[in-house]
């Protein structure tokens, strides 16, 4: 589970540190150790940094990047209505 929070947060400072190239990785790294491990927390943090890392990194329009984003409040929050 740390790899996967390690990997959240790297994704974070390489977008903000000019190394945007490497932020989509660390985010899908932690995305999918996020998944295998059923980490809700994790997985919401991951596509959040995942969806900057695209907006910021690539082509992807501002649509596609607000898409990923919204994918983590789709699955909704444990005990709150959906």
């Amino acid at each position: 589970m740390r790899l996967g929070w390690i990997s959240a947060y790297m994704s974070e400072h390489a977008r903000q540190t000019g190394h945007s190239a490497d932020a989509p990785v660390f985010a899908e790294r932690a995305k999918t150790i996020a998944e295998e491990l059923d980490d809700f927390p994790l997985r919401i943090a991951a596509t959040y940094y995942l969806g900057t890392a695209y907006l910021t990194f690539s082509s992807q329009t501002y649509s596609d990047c607000s898409k990923v984003t919204a994918s983590a409040s789709d699955a909704g929050l444990p005990g709150f209505l959906r």
